[in-house]
């Protein structure tokens, strides 16, 4: 954190990364959400009755509320959470994932671009 001229904290791009997460590597990615973004997580992870939390509060860090979030149990020992961003920027998404991934109870991270089709007026 910096200080301006008129004594107002500020944050350089560069002390707002988490080097934990590997953000230090998105140096030059554009933070900018783009508009109608949309991200499907799709989370297979342990089947512990604190897995659901731990996945919840790294998806906190797009600051957004997850459009839709699914659980259920794949086995007897897994569950697969899909969770709905929009509205975030790639490196946003990207970041979540190094975090999510960072967890003892992931076992993998998924990550699709949901597209829609333009509405084109004649």
């Amino acid at each position: 954190m910096a200080f301006s001229t008129d004594g107002k904290a500020t944050m350089s791009p560069a002390n707002a990364r988490d080097v934990y997460a590997g953000d230090n590597l998105l140096a030059d990615e554009q933070r900018v959400a783009t508009s109608n973004s949309r991200f499907l997580f799709t989370i297979e992870a342990d089947a512990d009755p604190t897995t659901l939390l731990r996945i919840v509060s790294q998806l906190m860090l797009s600051n957004r509320v997850p459009r839709r979030v699914a659980m259920a149990h794949t086995s007897e020992d897994f569950i697969c959470v899909e969770a709905e961003l929009r509205d975030i920027s790639e490196a946003t998404v990207e970041s979540i994932r190094r975090k999510l991934l960072q967890l003892q109870c992931i076992e993998s991270v998924r990550i699709e671009r949901i597209v829609t089709p333009c509405e084109c007026s004649a």
